[in-house]
């Protein structure tokens, strides 16, 4: 009788996934440039894995509104195509509709302007390694998106070799882009549309590049962006100096290096600094956005948040989405796996060796509890404080009785998913440490072997 339940339990968690199958996906595109519908757009759902291609397309129609099907839960996108431009959305992973913005298109757009050039920069055996940020705001009205052959443009300094380019848009997640080169040597052209901010976040522009360095560097001003803001981060060895003095102010954010700011630069004036000497930034400062005054975690023109937040062309109408949410079908496809063998290896066992096993399974359980091996048990209080955090939720699938298995078994492989999503998640974003994420993924398995035991 007890092997029959964990079949039972085992083939529900198999029935839930094997459920899994095109989710019909209904929504909205709405013109913010306008205020009205947007009819007549090309709605496609972009498949992540196989090279951002187009596996279902649709039209929207006169009332904006379109219905397209995606192939399952896995991470799927949705774009519109509006006049040129694509907008990027995430597909939901459930049947609520969707509403997607888009912006009517021109090549030049009034009320776009470069808030913040931001430089940092390192140097090691003989070489200079940069990070230019150029942050964009589009305060245009109406509200237009900005877009091209040559949307934004930058220059490099001679003899520089271009590492790579990422985007980031209003919301969403930064892309990787492959620049153009234009005629003139060491400028380029970024062709991704610069839509309009979305409250204080707007676009993004990271540079990537390395030259030849020896002892000093001078930056000239043909290299600096007119931009409302200028700032330059260092390590605490390098040294900085401005072709003129007084011009760049020392700003005092993170006392592990030095950063210098030239706020509201006019035309005409020397920007040009040089930097000499070596060294490196910290691991965990390199690749963050710093804002215009200098901070960190600052973005453009002071904003908390902007410089470090997700931004790009993946957007979520929700925003905040699950970084480790594209891999979650590979693991519970690994738990089905795992769950298909125990079947199979239990109906193998002959009927006799079975009972056999049973009953000497319930009088070892009779005389003592269940336990793991010596060198996997953790500390008394592990399990109990970590199960203090786990998510209601889960704490409640696993307490059900065994009567209820089948019947809410999606409910428990959603809690369960859930919860190792959490884990996951927090050990990513650094609030769990690696004793405290092995010591969670033990909780998780006491549970489910309890579980299992009870069923």
């Amino acid at each position: 009788m007890k092997t029959r339940k964990v079949l039972l339990l085992c083939a529900a968690f198999v029935a839930a996934t094997i459920a899994a199958k095109a989710l019909p996906v209904t929504g909205t595109v709405k013109n913010m440039t306008t205020g009205q519908p947007s009819a007549g757009d090309r709605v496609s759902v972009v498949d992540v894995q196989a090279g951002m291609q187009d596996v279902e397309r649709t039209t929207t129609d006169a009332n904006g509104r379109f219905s397209i099907n995606t192939p399952g839960p896995g991470p799927y996108l949705l774009r519109v195509d509006h006049q040129g431009a694509g907008y990027f959305a995430a597909a939901p992973q459930n049947t609520n509709p969707v509403t997607i913005n888009v912006y009517d298109v021109a090549e030049k757009v009034e009320g776009i302007s470069i808030e913040a050039d931001v430089i940092e920069a390192e140097a090691d055996n003989g070489q200079l390694s940069v990070e230019q940020q150029f942050f964009i705001k589009n305060l245009s009205s109406p509200p237009r998106t900005q877009f091209s052959k040559n949307t934004f443009e930058f220059t490099l300094p001679e003899g520089a070799v271009l590492d790579g380019v990422t985007s980031s848009r209003p919301a969403g997640l930064p892309t990787t882009n492959e620049p153009d080169k234009l005629a003139q040597k060491g400028h380029y052209a970024i062709n991704v549309p610069i839509e309009p901010n979305r409250g204080t976040k707007g676009t993004i522009f990271d540079v990537h590049y390395h030259l030849p360095y020896k002892d000093s560097y001078t930056f000239t001003d043909k290299q600096l962006t007119l931009a409302d803001n200028i700032a330059v981060l260092l390590p605490k060895q390098m040294t900085f100096k401005s072709e003129t003095d007084g011009v760049y102010q020392s700003v005092s954010e993170d006392p592990r290096l030095q950063t210098f700011v030239l706020k509201n630069p006019k035309t005409g004036q020397k920007v040009g600094f040089t930097v000499s000497g070596t060294g490196q930034l910290p691991r965990d400062q390199q690749g963050r956005s710093a804002g215009p005054m200098g901070g960190a975690d600052q973005g453009a023109a002071g904003q908390p948040g902007m410089g470090s937040a997700p931004g790009g062309g993946i957007g979520n109408p929700n925003e905040g989405e699950n970084p480790l949410a594209k891999y979650q079908w590979y693991i519970i496809g690994g738990l089905v796996l795992i769950l298909f063998i125990g079947v199979f290896i239990l109906l193998r066992r002959s009927p006799t060796k079975q009972a056999d096993e049973e009953e000497s399974t319930v009088a070892s359980e009779s005389s003592q509890e269940w336990s793991e091996p010596a060198h996997m048990a953790p500390t008394p209080s592990v399990v109990p404080a970590y199960t203090e955090r786990i998510t209601p939720q889960f704490q409640s699938a696993v307490a059900q009785p065994a009567a209820q298995v089948v019947s809410s078994s999606a409910t428990f492989l959603n809690a369960l998913k859930d919860e190792l999503f959490s884990i996951e998640t927090d050990k990513l974003n650094g609030l769990l440490s690696d004793n405290e994420y092995g010591e969670a993924k033990f909780a998780i398995d006491v549970l489910l072997k309890r579980t299992l035991k009870k069923g």
